[in-house]
């Protein structure tokens, strides 16, 4: 996951051959799954916060409106888990540049 976090997110395309893209559909639900894994376990180290927000607010807008290729249970739930993981850096993010510099 490392060396693909910064790629976009990929959206499945139709094979219009077959008439459907059910090989494509596991395949997206994994890697939206994947993403969200890596951002939740960046968020635990606190480490590259700047990107970790970047690319939740990528999967918050893919997952904001209804796919045909997830259920709306499985949608809302990863969405869910990307906003609270959201609100969770953009926190962290604010009291690391808040205390900079300051002695305890």
């Amino acid at each position: 996951m490392d060396a693909g976090c910064c790629e976009k997110l990929i959206t499945p395309t139709k094979d219009v051959k077959n008439g459907g893209m059910a090989a494509d559909t596991d395949y997206m639900e994994k890697a939206l799954a994947e993403q969200l894994e890596y951002c939740e376990k960046m968020l635990e180290m606190e480490a590259r916060l700047d990107l970790v927000v970047a690319m939740l607010e990528e999967i918050i807008n893919e997952l904001s409106t209804p796919k045909t290729w997830l259920s709306e249970e499985k949608r809302s739930t990863l969405l869910e888990r990307a906003k609270i993981s959201y609100y969770r850096a953009k926190t962290l993010l604010y009291l690391a540049e808040t205390t900079r510099g300051t002695k305890f």
